[in-house]
């Protein structure tokens, strides 16, 4: 399986257990219901995809871009959502025990109804040397995906 180009692939309900999908362009994809337990996704093109139901359970999901991802009902607990983009994605019914949403730009998406406790939403000193004083991501970067 080419694991760089994904593009509308359909793995519902699918065991994909500590799968390395790093850098994969997967844009459209259906994890509706699939067992993602410490998937690997870092810097993969999500945009539009499924993830209804799907357990995302130590997942890491850094520097990814998931605009308009739907993980609805899909269980993002203890997962890391590190750097990455999430405009428009739905949160609906998601749970999201000490989720890592440190460096994710929150202000366009609806985290109404989510179990979030102890979720990491804090930046740390570390992430604010990183990205410069400021605290922010470089502009280009934030802007790719408006």
């Amino acid at each position: 399986m080419n694991k760089k180009n994904l593009e509308r692939a359909d793995f519902r309900n699918a065991d994909l257990k500590y799968e390395d999908f790093s850098g994969a362009n997967m844009e459209g994809v259906n994890f509706e219901g699939a067992d993602l337990f410490k998937a690997n996704f870092h810097m993969a093109d999500l945009r539009g995809a499924n993830f209804q139901g799907a357990d995302l359970r130590h997942a890491k999901l850094w520097d990814c871009v998931l605009a308009d991802a739907n993980f609805t009902n899909a269980n993002l607990n203890y997962a890391s959502l590190y750097e990455s983009v999430i405009k428009g994605a739905i949160f609906e019914g998601t749970q999201m025990y000490e989720t890592d949403l440190r460096v994710v730009d929150l202000t366009q998406v609806d985290l109404r109804n989510v179990n979030e406790k102890f979720a990491k939403w804090k930046r740390t000193e570390d992430d604010v040397e990183y990205l410069g004083r400021r605290g922010r991501l470089d502009k280009n970067k934030r802007d790719q995906f408006r």
